[in-house]
């Protein structure tokens, strides 16, 4: 008896583990294609100049036709967390229709991120 409930405590001890290195790669997944999206955002409206090792994804211009401006760049100031906030909202309606998934398919067909 006491090695069975040996076995047991073992056993849920295994399983929360491997539960718990499973919700940290998700969490790691949904970062990345958080980062990505806002990326993609970034990057559909303003000109900044990114990586010039990875290019720009899709255009060589913004829809705005200028830079970002250094106060969307600074989160701590209120144009910045709005911007943020915008960014985020974008990303949580995508989530809700699928189309998050979906910007990064399109953008891997076309070998442009």
């Amino acid at each position: 008896m006491k090695y069975l409930f040996l076995v047991v405590i073992l056993a849920a001890a295994a399983l929360a583990s491997e539960h718990q290195e499973d919700a940290q790669s998700i969490q790691a997944a949904k970062d990345e294609d958080r980062s990505f999206f806002f990326r993609f955002i970034d990057e559909l409206i303003f000109d900044d100049s990114f990586d010039r090792s990875t290019g720009r994804m899709f255009r060589e211009r913004g829809l705005l036709g200028m830079p970002m401006p250094e106060s969307f760049k600074d989160e701590n100031s209120f144009t910045g967390r709005m911007y943020a906030d915008f960014k985020n909202m974008c990303y949580m309606n995508a989530c809700r229709f699928g189309l998050n998934n979906l910007v990064r398919t399109v953008s891997s067909m076309f070998g442009i991120a």
